[in-house]
């Protein structure tokens, strides 16, 4: 990848104590210097690897860069080049990392400008292990820098501390240098041993660079995972005895239904979740519920993150836990059909939180296929849905889905999902919730509506990339129709057999 058009600026430190070399296989990095600044270290380190002084070095421009290839020189150096080297490698968490580099640690310089500083997240927390912040500071000695201090601290031999811009630094890009180089005023270096054998990088383009392609996790996996936690399982396991109870576990609660997460879930609950199924050689399906403001319309299934902060730190836990297993991911239904219920203000936020959540799932899970929700057959016309996917971030993901809790037939998901996909340009990739929709749609009733039916089971295909139980059949709707005094989410045998038996 070619960005020498980028004032992208990498520095690579390498310790004598470590191996910090790329593998063999590995092939040489493009490089180049930016304005002719090499940053170097003149006297030979000390039994700690200290030095004594540093300079900046104007250089005739253009100058190549050098990379650091097994059975170069052992002594510790720095040199910015051009961060655009595509790795085959994709940084994995601290549990399992294995590459060059191990993992990223971001630093984001706070300002007064709010976007400024979201701009800083969008780069680095899609790459990043963990983004440290730091106030706007005019000081340059790192001991100074509580931020870049923490951050320093955080890695580990093999990482690499990143920052977007390098001149975020400090007041442009020589004094951002000399602050990853040592102390601007005394020009006393900091000690190597507090970066260890890491690596410093400015990362413009890293987000194009540093993921892999998303693997298939259709291929990846034999069948669906069967929640054995879900609702229905969990109430047969309480009702074990009677002629309902054999219904439900056999109809409903040993089908592959897909999984909720929303306030309150952790980041370890999903990894362990996706995790059991990866045990089992299953792919799971999982729904990110939690956006602020969530059912603006229907008013049943309020609630969601806090604030568009809470949730951007919500949804990138979420992405992590997920890794590079198997997942199949349904983002935030209903979160593009409420817009009539909404502020543009609100929607605007709610298409920026969308937005991060798609890079995220793309960035920290390459082995999921994600689906931003697109609403219903009778909600949203296809043209105004295809925009606000777009608006949304679909071309981050995989496709969109259809259909999700409510009762339309696949045949008129399936339709509706053609309109979109035409509005969207053609290509696009569907999933549909089945889970209730065998008897079709009851005009007019959405919450609990009688007479309707479990729909076809799980599957891939059926006019789709798969047919999915994304509702949990059994779970209300809200205090309405047939369950009035059940609250949305929870299980009810009664309308579980309701949906077994069409009533």
């Amino acid at each position: 990848m070619h960005c020498a058009s980028k004032d992208v600026v990498d520095t690579v430190a390498r310790h004598p104590e470590r191996d910090h070399h790329r593998p063999a296989e590995e092939p040489t990095p493009p490089r180049s210097t930016i304005g002719g600044f090499r940053a170097r270290l003149d006297d030979p380190p000390d039994s700690q690897g200290t030095r004594p002084r540093s300079s900046i070095d104007r250089l005739p421009s253009p100058r190549r860069g050098v990379a650091l290839r097994p059975g170069s020189s052992p002594e510790p150096f720095i040199f910015p080049f051009i961060n655009c080297w595509r790795s085959d490698r994709r940084l994995k968490t601290f549990g399992e990392r294995k590459g060059y580099p191990e993992a990223l640690v971001g630093l984001v310089r706070v300002s007064t400008d709010k976007q400024k500083t979201l701009r800083q997240h969008d780069a680095l927390d899609a790459i990043c292990l963990k983004v440290f912040e730091e106030k706007v500071s005019g000081k340059l000695a790192v001991d100074e820098r509580p931020g870049l201090t923490a951050a320093l601290d955080y890695l580990r031999d093999g990482d690499m501390l990143t920052v977007q811009e390098v001149d975020r630094l400090g007041r442009n890009l020589l004094d951002g240098l000399i602050v990853l180089n040592g102390d601007a005023m005394t020009r006393t270096p900091r000690t190597f041993g507090r970066i260890g054998a890491a690596a410093v990088a400015v990362t413009a383009c890293a987000l194009a660079t540093a993921q892999p392609a998303a693997a298939d996790p259709l291929s990846d996996t034999n069948g669906f995972y069967v929640n054995t936690a879900s609702n229905p399982a969990t109430w047969v396991a309480a009702h074990p005895t009677g002629a309902r109870a054999a219904a439900i576990r056999t109809q409903i609660a040993e089908q592959p239904i897909a999984a909720w997460f929303g306030t309150g879930s952790t980041g370890a609950q999903v990894a362990n979740y996706v995790g059991k199924a990866a045990g089992h050689g299953r792919l799971p399906v999982l729904v990110a519920y939690n956006i602020p403001g969530r059912d603006a319309c229907g008013g049943e299934s309020g609630g969601g993150a806090g604030s568009v902060a809470a949730y951007r730190t919500w949804i990138s836990t979420f992405a992590a836990a997920l890794a590079d297993r198997p997942a199949v991911v349904v983002i935030e239904p209903d979160a593009l059909g409420d817009f009539a219920c909404m502020s543009d203000t609100q929607i605007q936020d709610r298409l920026g939180m969308l937005t991060y959540a798609t890079r995220m799932l793309k960035a920290k899970a390459p082995g999921t296929w994600a689906y931003l929700d697109a609403g219903n057959a009778g909600w949203t016309d296809a043209a105004t849905m295809a925009g606000r996917l777009r608006g949304a971030g679909i071309a981050d993901v995989r496709g969109f889905a259809v259909n999700v809790s409510n009762y339309y037939s696949t045949s008129a998901s399936t339709t509706y999902a053609n309109g979109v996909d035409a509005a969207l340009g053609g290509g696009s990739h569907v999933v549909v919730d089945t889970s209730r929709n065998g008897n079709g749609k009851l005009a007019g009733e959405w919450c609990n509506p009688a007479g309707r039916k479990l729909g076809t089971r799980p599957q891939e295909g059926g006019g789709a990339d798969m047919l999915l139980w994304i509702k949990t059949p059994g779970n209300s709707d809200g205090r309405c129709g047939t369950a009035p005094g059940v609250p949305a989410g929870t299980f009810s045998p009664d309308q579980a057999t309701r949906l077994i038996d069409g009533t």
